[in-house]
């Protein structure tokens, strides 16, 4: 049979099945008991769909010629409404960006229903056991550590469903150094004394944590030279590099064979309350002689001596 379904709005629309087909009817027809015939479209089937509130009227006359048998039929009834499909997204990790809370954008975009009606969405904290908000997306403070988190959406006629969501909050990015200082970052005259740079005196640094939202503790982790501890023409002079946590000691001197001035690297470590770690690097030289490429602009040597 042909038909032809015409939207007229979002809450209703017409079903049209023209005259002239054949309609075959079986079952318990009006007085003639169990049958089944073909009868003959002599009018238009008219339809209507209601889907404000899922109800449907069809209007049809069928004939049979042959056996003079004729039915008009009369149809009301309801169009089931389909449940709603909850979809809270994927479970997801995400990174801690503040002390505070981090921000986290929960969205019901994935959810569908059959009819298109949804109406209502709530989202809730399972551990908590708190509402969120009942928006269909909406950005949601969130401390360390996992929550588990509950979409129910509900249609126009109060069918709902159910789903969840995983999202941990981690912290797993170190702090970032954001000022190093070193009272002097040149070494002169080359007379093998030993300098002292204390962390928080002649060496400063500082790092902060996003997630922390507080200084991080820093430390001296290595302290390297270019140059062979014992060189010709060094002096023969050892150490070259002493140091620990929060100090070390350089010895001003440098090859004598070469024209080349020493390079000290310091490897300062910033350490989170979470165990991540940053590095980051000091440079300190001790030139081979005072020309002016090679000449100390720091205000020489500014540093306590040791023998």
């Amino acid at each position: 049979l042909p038909d032809a379904i015409v939207p007229v709005d979002a809450n209703r629309s017409f079903l049209t099945i023209e005259a002239g087909g054949v309609l075959y009817a079986s079952g318990v027809i009006s007085d003639m008991g169990r049958t089944g015939t073909a009868f003959d479209l002599t009018e238009n089937i008219e339809g209507v769909l209601n889907w404000g509130d899922h109800s449907f009227g069809l209007d049809a006359f069928l004939s049979n010629t042959m056996t003079g048998t004729s039915i008009r039929l009369g149809l009301r009834g309801r169009i089931p409404s389909i449940p709603p499909r909850a979809d809270a997204g994927l479970d997801r990790t995400v990174e801690c960006s503040s002390a505070d809370a981090t921000l986290v954008t929960l969205s019901a975009a994935g959810s569908i229903d059959a009819d298109g009606d949804i109406t209502h969405w709530e989202w809730s904290d399972d551990e908590r056991r708190t509402e969120i908000g009942d928006a269909e997306s909406l950005s949601v403070p969130m401390t360390l550590g996992p929550h588990a988190i509950h979409l129910t959406v509900e249609d126009a006629v109060g069918q709902a469903d159910r789903d969840r969501v995983d999202i941990n909050v981690v912290d797993t990015t170190g702090p970032e150094f954001d000022a190093v200082a070193v009272a002097t970052d040149c070494l002169w005259p080359p007379d093998h004394s030993l300098h002292l740079f204390r962390l928080g005196e002649e060496l400063t640094a500082h790092a902060t944590d996003a997630c922390d939202g507080a200084s991080s503790a820093v430390r001296i982790v290595e302290v390297r030279s270019d140059q062979p501890a014992d060189g010709l023409g060094d002096g023969s002079t050892l150490p070259d590099i002493l140091f620990g946590d929060t100090a070390l000691c350089l010895r001003g001197e440098r090859t004598g064979t070469s024209h080349r001035p020493r390079g000290y690297t310091v490897v300062l470590e910033a350490t989170d309350s979470a165990g991540n770690t940053t590095r980051t690097e000091v440079s300190i030289r001790v030139p081979h002689d005072q020309r002016p490429a090679e000449r100390c602009v720091t205000g020489g040597l500014a540093l306590t001596g040791a023998e």
